[in-house]
Parts: structure tokens; C-alpha cells; sequence
């Protein structure tokens, strides 16, 4: 189960990357209201917990394009749950959005680790 200090720590981190990419896009003139299809990855410890994730994110209109064994950098097994959703960047880097997407994973003891999307 993760700490609430666990999960502010994660959110805190989620933060700092999201300004810094919030303001990588201003500089290259994106515009931040803009829609695109948008990635969030997640990391869970085994497959049940991974298969429980993904339905939470189907319930919340994401759909989920990949759930498959995986390692982390420093080697730790698990699953790769990845699941898109059409929105602006500035919500995907929303603090809010952050924090409700850490809040789900931690709840099936899983980590949210993140968004990406393809821009141009």
C-alpha cells in the first residue's frame, strides 16, 4: 500500500517534469490547448493488479492499448499498462490530472509514471 508521503512524492515529481515540458512546448510555439491523443503509462506489480488498473481507466473513458509483462530500469518485474485518451496538453500536465491518475494506480498498487504524446 502507498503512503500518502509515497504518493505526494511521486505527484511532486510529476509536477516538476510537467512544467518543464509545459514550457519546452511554449517555447517551439505549440499551442497548449490544443487536442491530441495523449499516453499515460503505468507500472504494476502483477498481472491482477495491472487487469484491475486497466478496467478503472476504461470506466473513465481511456482506452487501454497495452497490458504486458515488463521490467524497470533497476530490474524489478511487473506489468506495462499503457492507455490513451484524447485531451489538451495542458490538462495532461494538470496537476490535477496527476494527482487523480497517481491516486487511481496507487489504489491497485500500481504507479502512474507518466504522459506522453506525439506532436509536431
Amino acid at each position: 500500500m502507498f503512503t500518502e508521503e509515497k504518493i505526494q512524492k511521486r505527484l511532486d515529481g510529476h509536477i516538476k517534469r510537467n512544467w518543464e515540458i509545459l514550457k519546452h512546448l511554449r517555447e517551439k510555439g505549440l499551442g497548449l490547448n490544443s487536442a491530441f491523443m495523449t499516453e499515460h503509462h503505468f507500472f504494476a506489480p502483477r498481472q491482477l493488479e495491472a487487469g484491475k488498473l486497466a478496467i478503472a481507466l476504461e470506466k473513465k473513458s481511456f482506452n487501454v492499448i497495452e497490458m504486458e509483462p515488463a521490467e524497470t530500469k533497476d530490474g524489478h518485474e511487473g506489468w506495462a499498462v499503457i492507455a490513451e485518451v484524447e485531451m489538451t496538453l495542458e490538462a495532461a500536465a494538470d496537476p490535477a490530472t496527476a494527482d487523480e491518475l497517481t491516486r487511481l494506480a496507487a489504489t491497485f498498487e500500481s504507479i502512474y509514471d507518466g504522459w506522453g504524446a506525439e506532436v509536431e
